[in-house]
C-alpha cells in the first residue's frame, strides 16, 4: 500500500512539474511574441484573431493563430497568409486572409489577391510579397481569451505564481519527510526487527530470562 501511495505521489509531482514548466513557457512565449510583428519564436509568430472574416472555414475572433515565416515566392493559391495591410481603411494592421491568386505586377513585384472566406470579397488592395509575414499553420481555439486573462495580475498569480508555490511546498514536504526518516533511523549496527522496532539488548534478554526462571 505504501508503494502505491508513493507511486501516486511521484506521478502527481511529475504532472505538477510538467504543468508548471508548460505554463511558464507559454507565458514567456506569448508575452514576448503575441501580436508583435518584429518578434518570433523559432520562426513562428502568434497573433490574436480580432474579427470573424475567416470564421466560415478556419478560425474565429478570440483564437490565437500560429504563423510560420516563409519565402513569399513559394506561396500558392489557396494558402492563408498574414500580412501588413496597405488598405487605407486599416493601413499597417496585420491581416490574415486566404490567397485567391498570385500574380506579377507591372513593376515585376510578386503580389497576391487575398480575401476573407466569410464574406468571399477580395481585399481592396493587393498584397506585396514584401508585406507577407508568414503562412498560417494552426490555431489555438479561444487562446486569445486565455492570453488576455494571463496578462492580468489575477491570471498571472493563478497560472504562474500558484503552481510554483505548490511545487515549492510539495518539495518542502518531501524534504521534511526524508529528514524525519533520517532522525528516526537506528544507529549503524543496531539490530532491527522485521516490524521496524529495535531488538532488545543482551542485558535486557538476560533480565527477561531471569524473571522467567523465578
Amino acid at each position: 500500500m505504501k508503494k502505491f501511495w508513493r507511486g501516486l505521489q511521484n506521478a502527481f509531482l511529475v504532472l505538477l512539474v510538467a504543468a508548471t514548466i508548460f505554463t511558464v513557457l507559454v507565458t514567456l512565449v506569448t508575452v514576448a511574441t503575441v501580436d508583435r510583428e518584429e518578434r518570433s519564436f523559432l520562426g513562428f509568430r502568434f497573433y490574436t484573431v480580432l474579427s470573424d472574416s475567416m470564421k466560415a472555414t478556419d478560425f474565429a475572433a478570440g483564437d490565437i493563430i500560429v504563423v510560420q515565416k516563409i519565402d513569399p515566392n513559394k506561396l500558392k493559391d489557396g494558402q492563408i497568409i498574414s500580412f501588413i495591410s496597405r488598405d487605407p481603411l486599416r493601413y499597417g494592421e496585420t491581416v490574415t486572409h486566404k490567397i485567391r491568386t498570385k500574380f506579377i505586377d507591372e513593376k515585376g513585384n510578386t503580389c497576391f489577391i487575398t480575401y476573407g472566406t466569410t464574406s468571399g470579397d477580395d481585399d481592396s488592395v493587393p498584397t506585396l510579397a514584401a508585406d507577407v509575414l508568414g503562412v498560417y499553420r494552426l490555431r489555438i481555439p479561444k487562446g486569445g481569451y486565455f492570453f488576455k486573462f494571463l496578462s492580468t495580475p489575477t491570471g498571472f498569480v493563478l497560472c504562474v505564481i500558484m503552481p510554483l508555490l505548490a511545487l515549492i511546498i510539495w518539495q518542502a514536504a518531501v524534504c521534511i519527510e526524508e529528514i524525519k526518516k533520517l532522525l528516526h533511523k537506528p544507529p549503524v549496527g543496531e539490530p532491527v526487527q522485521e516490524d521496524g522496532s529495535e531488538e532488545p539488548s543482551q542485558e535486557q534478554q538476560k533480565e527477561v530470562q531471569h524473571e522467567g526462571n523465578e
